[in-house]
């Protein structure tokens, strides 16, 4: 029984740090092993670095990508944690065999200044999420030109709590989040959220029942051995 609880405190830990973490490691993006062709990006838009096949800016230790050739990869599924980056302005898939794309695959991408797709497949969000959508005979590719911001777009939208505003979040999608300075149920707490001190509790409570549930582990170890002859 406290073996069963020690894994699920091991998921629960497991299912934190996915949650935290952003998904492929920038190395593991920019450094993919299936392309067939060179990159061809210059980076000169963006005045950033290149990485592999990726454009980016470092700021301190954190590195923000800001333009992505995935083109000739040999992509069949789009994983977000390719594409869910919000500095993102050029994304090429071109190439691929990539069987459908959706919104949702573009959640948090929320500059894209050009997206070039495979020739059969539609713009994420609709056209009317982009100012240019057209196929391009040329190339054979699907340009998707310049993200329109959604909150914009929506007339008299009105989100239900009074201390929350519109948001957007990708491709002819947004949220209601609390407005600066409010959080909590229905943005109703005034100030920050306590991150940092949630994280310690978490931390601290994970530490704690994890060494409640070994010693309740060992005792029942004790009480039960056989006793010798």
């Amino acid at each position: 029984m406290a073996f069963s609880f020690h894994i699920g405190i091991l998921y629960v830990i497991g299912f934190v740090l996915i949650g935290l973490s952003s998904g492929f490691g920038t190395k593991d993006i920019c450094f993919p092993h299936s392309c067939q062709r060179n990159s061809s990006l210059t980076c000169q838009k963006s005045n950033s670095t290149e990485m592999g096949r990726c454009c980016v800016i470092k700021s301190g230790n954190v590195t923000y990508i800001t333009e992505l050739d995935l083109s000739n990869c040999d992509i069949q599924t789009l994983n977000k944690s390719l594409t869910n980056h919000p500095n993102l302005t050029t994304i090429f898939l071109q190439g691929n065999n990539l069987k459908n794309i959706t919104r949702e695959d573009f959640y948090q991408t929320t500059n894209i200044d050009l997206l070039v797709l495979q020739p059969d497949l539609k713009c994420p969000g609709g056209p009317d999420a982009w100012n240019s959508s057209v196929l391009d005979n040329k190339t054979d590719t699907t340009r998707c030109e310049v993200e329109k911001q959604t909150c914009q777009l929506l007339i008299n939208v009105t989100c239900p709590n009074t201390n929350s505003m519109c948001q957007h979040v990708g491709p002819n999608m947004m949220e209601c989040v609390c407005e600066d300075g409010f959080h909590g149920y229905k943005c109703l707490r005034k100030g920050q959220f306590p991150t940092s001190l949630f994280m310690i509790a978490l931390a601290v409570g994970t530490v704690v029942l994890s060494a409640v549930l070994w010693l309740a582990e060992n005792r029942c170890k004790k009480t039960t051995k056989t006793p010798r002859l």
